[in-house]
């Protein structure tokens, strides 16, 4: 028995709507604006952890090179702190170590650039080429990359995707964080192969195939299942269910009405009575546990609170500065890093070549 579980439409590395940022703001937008040179430019002092600088470095490339035209450095680094919070139960943002490496390589080559970053455009040959296979029955045309990353081709255009299945697979919490060929033109995101096609190039995969008939399966409350060739998987505790071989899925999943915190720790109420941990805010030093106010709000507090974290509208210092709230303190990071000034773009400031 095949189990399916029909993967999200997009989900991008660093992706939040206009209309999300305005909610969390309060209703209010996060509007760019302009310091002026005599600003006065905050030291941060003491035990202050805050972003990394590799973390600095890839907002700032990421808007030099509009990758994510939509909104500026402050929401690219908001995002990257939600998400090492959110991950951190599933093993963390996965390709996270591989895109901040990459984009140091890529320097101010904004082709190249482009290549690191989560889901994105592109244009590969393969998807009109006849002379590179067939895909896996219905399939689109996919092929794996380095890194482990995967290209989908688009069905009804000559476009393609790419993304890391790692990245997916954290965010997502099924599928795999390996690509597995599954025909000459096809791939998944998954473990290994369970089908006639053999073993994923380059021994990415934790072995080689497996036999079909042995899905699905539960390991640890882990449900396995065979999707066109390729074993993938979904951990049922993230969803607060159990995994149930009979039926192929994750049974009896939390239904939510509710969250409180019990430490630095959120905790999701579920309608049967149930508790489901979700994750703990001090995954990232010292962030605390805040009950959401709506649905766009996830649950944790900065340590620090000389700016409003996730709505302090950023602003250009010095022509070449951005000065953005940092877990909560006032921080600035200097363009001229990546050989940029500063400039208004989408909903704030960002890094400008």
């Amino acid at each position: 028995m095949n189990h399916r579980v029909a993967p999200r439409s997009s989900i991008a590395i660093l992706r939040l709507t206009a209309a999300a940022l305005v909610a969390l703001a309060g209703g209010a937008a996060l509007l760019p604006s302009c310091g002026s040179d005599s600003t006065p430019i905050p030291k941060v002092t003491g035990t202050f952890s805050g972003s990394t600088l590799d973390a600095r470095n890839y907002c700032a490339l990421a808007g030099a090179c509009q990758l994510f035209p939509d909104f500026g450095f402050a929401e690219c680094m908001n995002q990257i702190a939600r998400s090492e919070i959110e991950l951190a139960p599933f093993g963390g943002d996965l390709g996270e170590t591989a895109r901040y490496e990459c984009v140091k390589q890529a320097g101010s080559d904004c082709v190249a650039a482009k290549k690191c970053i989560g889901r994105v455009t592109t244009s590969d040959k393969r998807c009109t080429d006849p002379s590179a296979g067939e895909p896996f029955g219905n399939q689109p045309r996919s092929f794996c990359g380095a890194g482990n990353r995967i290209t989908v081709c688009n069905e009804t255009g000559t476009s393609s995707e790419s993304f890391s299945c790692a990245d997916d697979f954290a965010k997502q919490h099924f599928g795999g964080p390996y690509c597995v060929p599954n025909a000459p033109a096809s791939a998944l995101c998954g473990y290994k192969s369970c089908g006639d096609f053999g073993a994923p190039d380059g021994g990415a995969a934790t072995d080689a195939g497996a036999d079909p008939a042995a899905y699905p399966a539960c390991n640890s409350n882990t449900l396995s299942y065979c999707t066109n060739g390729v074993e993938q998987r979904q951990s049922c505790s993230a969803f607060g269910g159990t995994c149930d071989v009979a039926s192929g899925k994750c049974a009896g999943a939390c239904e939510q009405k509710g969250f409180h915190c019990k430490g630095t720790e959120l905790v999701k109420d579920c309608t049967a009575g149930a508790e489901l941990p979700l994750y703990d805010c001090a995954a990232r030093p010292g962030w605390t546990c805040r009950v959401p106010a709506d649905t766009t709000s996830f649950g944790c507090a900065p340590p620090d609170d000389e700016c409003a974290w996730g709505t302090f509208p950023a602003e250009c210092v010095d022509g070449v500065k951005v000065r953005f709230c940092d877990d909560g303190k006032l921080n600035v990071y200097d363009c001229s890093n990546i050989g940029a000034t500063c400039a208004a773009a989408g909903t704030g400031v960002t890094c400008k070549l």
